[in-house]
């Protein structure tokens, strides 16, 4: 989703994250307790620090980064 809905790209948008979400979160109690965890950090922990902060930390899941900003910060590579 590096545009926008107009179809306009979005130069200044360095990623975008998806969120997760359980097709069997009603299947049994262990799965209905990780998916009320999961759905807390992101519907409310993630939104309110993004309001709050202004910044939401990469989680490294659901996620694509714009090739432009890794090489705008020095590359991929190994530390």
């Amino acid at each position: 989703r590096f545009y926008s809905r107009a179809g306009e790209p979005l130069g200044d948008l360095a990623l975008v994250q998806g969120q997760w979400a359980h097709l069997n979160a009603l299947d049994s109690l262990l799965t209905l307790s990780q998916s009320l965890s999961l759905d807390d950090h992101h519907a409310a922990q993630m939104v309110w620090r993004s309001a709050i902060v202004g910044f939401v930390n990469f989680t490294g899941t659901a996620g694509v980064w714009r090739a432009s900003a890794i090489e705008a910060a020095g590359g991929w590579r190994a530390a």
